[in-house]
């Protein structure tokens, strides 16, 4: 009887050692690779996010992507997705329209995506090598120099290896006589620019508050958006990423026909 006791005995306590060595050993593990991370100080590395639609409204506003062709592939966002992020946007014009439009009142609306190159790497002139002097005169025939000419003119662009993006071109009519189209960029799905076209005089001004209209843009793009400058209708926006440091300049002009932004 004593036996079975002592053997009964020693299994319980093989059992608890073995429940608990595992668990033992993790903690000293843990406590081991604490103290190798305490070592390296994160606060070395400076993260920063690129804001993508920052750069995009950049490229628009200094002219660097030129207008190449319409496409129907290729494209990450649905038209009817895109339509979706007119209507969003609508939201932030009507708050601070100074007219009680219907903005809900879409008779007619249309999308299409546009494929836009960076100009400065991608255009390049074609060069014939014919042996002509400064001034452009020589032996060769007049057609010769037509040839010449039409290849100067003539760009070949490299879709491949050109940097490259999509913009939708989005119309919205029916808007008791207010017309606006909007260009949204296709990756992320912002508005880039825009206009509204009015005749109603009495819609004039048609942003009641300019200023908070333009902080409420800043707000939509991820940016701290300030006022430059006005003159004459021209309203001067300073566009800033915090997180990359970097600055932009884009325009908002109104008059009576309208209001354009980044056109």
């Amino acid at each position: 009887m004593w036996y079975r006791i002592k053997t009964i005995a020693l299994v319980a306590i093989m059992i608890t050692v073995g429940a608990l060595f595992p668990k033992t050993v993790l903690t000293y593990q843990d406590k081991i690779l604490q103290g190798k991370v305490s070592k390296y100080n994160i606060n070395q590395i400076e993260f920063k996010t690129e804001n993508e639609i920052f750069n995009i409204l950049n490229n628009i506003s200094n002219n660097n992507f030129y207008y190449s062709r319409e496409i129907v592939s290729g494209m990450e966002k649905s038209r009817a997705e895109i339509y979706e992020q007119e209507k969003s946007f609508l939201k932030i014009i009507k708050e601070y329209c100074s007219s009680d439009l219907d903005f809900e009142n879409i008779k007619y609306h249309n999308e299409s995506a546009d494929l836009y190159i960076e100009d400065s790497q991608n255009s390049i002139y074609v060069n014939d090598n014919l042996n002509y002097g400064i001034s452009g005169t020589s032996n060769a025939t007049a057609s010769d120099e037509n040839k010449k000419n039409s290849k100067m003119q003539k760009k070949i662009m490299s879709e491949a290896t050109a940097t490259k993006m999509v913009i939708w071109n989005c119309n919205l009519e029916g808007i008791e006589g207010i017309s606006i189209n909007m260009q949204i960029e296709d990756a992320t799905g912002l508005v880039c620019g825009f206009s509204i076209d009015y005749e109603n005089v009495e819609y004039t001004p048609f942003i009641t508050d300019v200023e908070e209209f333009v902080k409420a843009l800043g707000k939509y793009y991820g940016v701290e958006a300030q006022i430059n400058n006005k003159n004459y209708g021209q309203i001067e926006i300073m566009l800033s990423d915090n997180n990359s440091k970097k600055q932009i300049i884009v325009y908002m002009n109104t008059d009576k026909y309208g209001v354009y932004f980044n056109q």
